[in-house]
């Protein structure tokens, strides 16, 4: 099999994962390994939900994004993937209320919050949705989805609610 050595990153972007010649076992293989070396790294669980995900393998896909969550507690593309997992599995309310379980573990943490104000608000719970984006800010007043969340909901812009795939695409 491939080895990483030293350099995770130098080896990941070197292209063995995206090496077309790679069997699906190989790929997860590589990840798990990587994340033997490093099991605190965000980005590497949340790269193994994703290959897991695409393979159907969705409940180890959810266990890896809640370890991606716990190793990098901000890391937004993983409550993404997790959020549009629950939701296709259980509905949106569900969704919710995993996030409202990720905010209170995480007290001093913004992503569960905009995450849950997300999920309210596609649920069209609006009061709801603006109380948990003001949550967000409080703890990280710089977020820019949460202030505009904030001002859509409070009328002073127009706008749909973003899909939860824009916030995985302004991380990745």
């Amino acid at each position: 099999g491939v080895r990483l050595g030293e350099d995770l990153y130098t080896a990941l972007m070197e292209g063995f994962l995206a090496d077309p010649n790679l069997s699906f076992e190989e790929r997860e293989a590589l990840l798990r390994e990587a994340l033997e070396q490093w099991p605190r790294n965000g980005m590497l669980w949340f790269a193994l939900g994703v290959h897991l995900e695409i393979n159907s393998k969705l409940d180890e896909a959810r266990r890896a994004y809640l370890q991606a969550i716990k190793a990098a507690p901000a890391l937004e593309p993983a409550y993404a993937a997790l959020s549009e997992l629950i939701q296709r599995d259980r509905g949106e309310a569900a969704v919710s209320e995993a996030m409202r379980g990720l905010a209170s573990a995480s007290p001093e943490n913004y992503a569960p919050r905009f995450f849950l104000g997300l999920s309210l608000e596609m649920d069209g719970h609006k009061q709801e949705a603006l109380k948990a984006y003001r949550e967000a800010l409080k703890r990280f007043p710089g977020h820019a989805l949460s202030q505009k969340a904030v001002k859509r909901l409070t009328g002073v812009v127009q706008g749909p609610v973003p899909s939860r795939e824009v916030c995985t695409s302004c991380m990745l």
